[in-house]
């Protein structure tokens, strides 16, 4: 007993410590018919993969959850860790297992205010409510909070899903409802002293990688998870955790872009709740063209190779950034051809690179690329920071933050221009509409030659024609005249 109360104590040292709160998160995959661009999380407002059809040719959607306890007695339940949103929402649909007993809590409070959010292809709505809300590893800490009850949700729960609600960790001003927003939870517990920095770190690790404090990744309320040395970007809006990305490389070769386009119509942003790396359409195909070519997809569009091929074949690709340092300095992020090509339980590697075309933002940096890193999201100082993972992996390869060495960009000329999609694809295919043009224009030319010319010399052969019989009958005239 004595050792059992001895384990308990240290876990929750662990879990609780100097006002921080450590939570264990959990990765799931969804199951194959589940399409990539339809993670129901992906909100309106922002860019995602809006153009992705077939779940086959991006892999599997992932998620990262939390488990929270609502109610008293408690009730333990899995919420999706998103920082593209702000809301605290779980399920009270009876209809649908796991879900919220309202009646089961003994300090549940019901509103009328009435909350619902859309999304890229779901929705829900339902009814905002107060209760106790804490952490299941550690049940002595959380707050009484506001949060979303959900009646009625479309599309929104997929079907083979662990989770029953959401954990949104973005800015207030993205909280539902928007005449009336809630404060979300994550601003509750820093509000009500349950922890003590206004920052909280992610960890995400992918399919063949453990967290070292056990599980799929660890999120850290009120702080990071280690002594480790970050790299800061400066936040640029506080609503999205939004970044100013400068460039872009395959290996050691600079996409020629502008970097200006990287983050247009608005600057990029971090986002927990997308899988993919998702990128404006000029940057995709630019990107594109400079990887490798002249390997061959399986019908399911991914390669079912060794780690050991697929990094002998493919190159990093390095995602520049801002420094908070110094507004004229960079640093990279380094993105393992094992993150943007996914593995998946199959044993494949999907594709995980998607373009956007929307009025959200320029790049989002999804799980596949925040996987490399502890990412360190410093409200306090308006700061995002970049730290290696301390997920352990046998086949992905360990990469530096570095100082970059290509050429640098001033940030004024960075900054989003505001150029819409239909523009960025008008931009990108000029050349190939002004060919198209130029063909139509000469084949019409050439018909109306054609016509032209044999219309020509039927007209010229009729004349000839006539003028030959009236010569015939002039000779014909003269030669009795003659005679």
């Amino acid at each position: 007993k004595k050792m059992s109360f001895l384990f308990l104590v240290c876990l929750l040292l662990g879990v609780v410590s100097e006002g921080k709160i450590v939570v264990p998160l959990k990765r799931h995959e969804h199951a194959p018919g589940t399409s990539a661009q339809a993670a129901p999380h992906a909100l309106e407002r922002r860019a995602t993969p809006v153009d992705l059809n077939s779940s086959s040719a991006y892999g599997r959607p992932i998620i990262y959850s939390a488990q929270l306890s609502l109610g008293t007695p408690p009730q333990p339940l899995y919420f999706l860790v998103d920082t593209g949103s702000s809301n605290l929402a779980v399920s009270a649909d009876s209809t649908r297992e796991p879900f919220f007993h309202p009646g089961a809590s003994l300090t549940y409070n019901s509103t009328t205010t009435q909350v619902g959010v859309q999304y890229i292809v779901a929705s829900w709505s339902g009814f905002v409510a107060i209760d106790n809300i804490s952490f299941t590893q550690a049940p002595a800490v959380g707050a009484r909070a506001q949060f979303a009850e959900i009646i009625y949700s479309d599309k929104f729960f997929l079907p083979d899903t662990i989770y029953s609600g959401i954990f949104g960790l973005a800015y207030p001003a993205l909280a539902s409802p928007a005449n009336n927003p809630v404060t979300p939870f994550f601003d509750t517990l820093f509000s009500s002293g349950a922890i003590q920095s206004n920052m909280f770190s992610l960890q995400l690790c992918s399919q063949s990688e453990t967290s070292l404090r056990g599980g799929d990744g660890v999120m850290t309320l009120g702080g990071f998870s280690g002594s480790n040395f970050f790299y800061y970007t400066p936040l640029q809006y506080y609503t999205y955790y939004t970044v100013l990305v400068t460039a872009m490389l395959v290996g050691n070769r600079l996409l020629e872009l502008p970097c200006s386009a990287y983050n247009s119509p608005a600057p990029s942003i971090v986002d927990s709740g997308t899988t993919e790396l998702v990128l404006p359409v000029q940057v995709f195909n630019t990107l594109v063209s400079a990887l490798p070519t002249g390997y061959t997809y399986d019908s399911n569009l991914r390669f079912c190779e060794s780690a050991a091929w697929m990094l002998a074949h493919f190159e990093p690709i390095i995602i520049s950034l801002q420094s908070a340092v110094d507004a004229d300095e960079e640093f990279d992020l380094v993105v393992s051809p094992l993150r943007y090509f996914r593995p998946s339980a199959s044993g494949c590697y999907h594709f995980s690179i998607a373009s956007a075309c929307n009025a959200g933002s320029g790049i989002t940096l999804g799980s596949v690329v925040m996987g490399q890193y502890e990412v360190l999201f410093d409200r306090e100082s308006n700061l995002i920071g970049f730290a290696l993972s301390s997920c352990v992996s046998s086949t992905t390869p360990t990469y530096s933050l570095l100082n970059p060495d290509h050429p640098k960009y001033k940030p004024s000329s960075c900054v989003a221009t505001g150029v819409s999609c239909t523009t960025v694809v008008t931009t990108t295919y000029i050349p190939n509409y002004v060919w198209i043009i130029i063909a139509v224009v000469a084949f019409v030319c050439l018909v109306v030659f054609f016509v032209v010319y044999w219309t020509g010399r039927r007209i010229d052969q009729s004349v000839l024609a006539s003028r030959r019989e009236l010569l015939l009958e002039d000779i014909h005239t003269e030669e009795p005249s003659r005679a």
